[in-house]
């Protein structure tokens, strides 16, 4: 078994409103009256008041015009090159000072035994987590693996490698570090895909420290268990494909529908799986993946408005931050000092897979 011994997270300086983005992605798509008055709809509809981004360009001003052209077809759009070698230059610092928060609040200083990182918006050799590995001065031989290009519930399934580690290992210390730059992936086409990854995503790194525990100390967070399911025929609804000039996304409108679909099979298959009743969950930690989202899971399961809390205010405050969202969800919540009891997790992605946790708050 595993237990949650500390939490931290990063953002990117650059803090954007949703409004001054929305200007952005107006302005840099030429759209005429009519399809910006739909956009700017759109944004204010969101439920996001603000987001960070490391990418510039996004506040609009001229001085920040550094990544992209003017325009679509006004000059050298960024290609998977650049916008990997942004990745490398963006990525490993804001990863390092999301683990630091994180092991600055841990309770003692027993060395880190496993590094897990995880990403999805970019690749390089040596990977992150050599790279981390370093910077944060763990040791040389310390066990490390990566959870890449998996999407928004990569977290969720890194989570369930660690307390694996913890479970073989009690003496473990599980070093988990998501970092998540969807800035760099805007494309060039104006489409329902480039309005709604420039409607939602945003930049951020998170980070946990996971620990085996003895039978006789009873943890304060406790990983309980874990369960995945595919929704079926759903896999054309999101995908991440790699392009020439960037990384793709598709993201059907259709996706909170197929959610809802599938959610009564998806909440009695944990449960049963669990040997957990519906009324023994207290707390929920639902991946903000939109507000349309977080409406499907509150009606889905007869939730009240406020069991969402911390998913809407870290979709407000910080916008979709794919795998380390769920992350700044459970760190919100945690934070909280909610009453004992159990927590449901509940992240999902492209397939479209649904990772879910139970979590024991003690």
């Amino acid at each position: 078994m595993a237990e949650i011994l500390a939490m931290g997270s990063a953002l990117p300086e650059r803090k954007l409103d949703q409004s001054q983005i929305q200007l952005f992605m107006s302005s840099f798509y030429q759209l005429n009256p009519v399809e910006a008055r739909k956009l700017g709809f759109l944004y204010r509809q969101s439920n996001i008041q603000q987001r960070h981004m490391v990418v510039p360009d996004y506040s609009g001003l001229p001085e920040d015009q550094s990544f992209l052209p003017p325009h679509p077809g006004e000059g050298p759009w960024p290609n998977m090159e650049v916008r990997m070698a942004f990745y490398r230059q963006e990525a490993l610092p804001l990863a390092e000072q999301a683990a630091r928060h994180c092991l600055h609040q841990a309770p003692d200083s027993l060395p880190i035994t496993h590094l897990i990182t995880v990403s999805c918006t970019g690749m390089m050799t040596p990977g992150l987590d050599l790279l981390l590995l370093e910077r944060l001065g763990l040791a040389p031989d310390t066990f490390r693996t990566s959870v890449n290009f998996m999407g928004c519930y990569a977290a969720v399934h890194a989570l369930r490698m660690g307390e694996a580690f913890c479970r073989n290992q009690p003496k473990s210390r599980v070093l988990i570090v998501s970092v998540e730059l969807c800035s760099l992936h805007i494309r060039p086409e104006w489409s329902e895909d480039a309005i709604t990854a420039g409607l939602l995503f945003a930049d951020g790194a998170a980070a946990v420290l996971l620990g085996g525990y003895e039978a006789d100390t009873p943890p304060r967070f406790r990983l309980r268990n874990f369960y995945s399911r595919l929704a079926p025929q759903t896999a054309h609804a999101m995908s991440w494909d790699l392009s020439d000039v960037g990384f793709r996304m598709h993201l059907s409108s259709q996706v909170p529908d197929h959610l809802a679909q599938d959610l009564d099979a998806l909440f009695a298959g944990a449960l049963k799986h669990w040997n957990v009743e519906a009324k023994q969950i207290r707390h929920w930690a639902v991946h903000p993946g939109g507000k349309r989202i977080l409406e499907v899971v509150e009606k889905g399961l007869s939730l009240e408005p406020e069991a969402l809390v911390s998913s809407r205010h870290i979709l407000g405050q910080c916008g979709n931050m794919s795998s380390a969202t769920i992350l700044f969800v459970l760190q919100h919540l945690l934070s909280q000092n909610p009453a004992p009891g159990y927590l449901f997790g509940l992240a999902f992605g492209p397939g479209l897979v649904s990772e879910c946790l139970l979590l024991e708050i003690g």
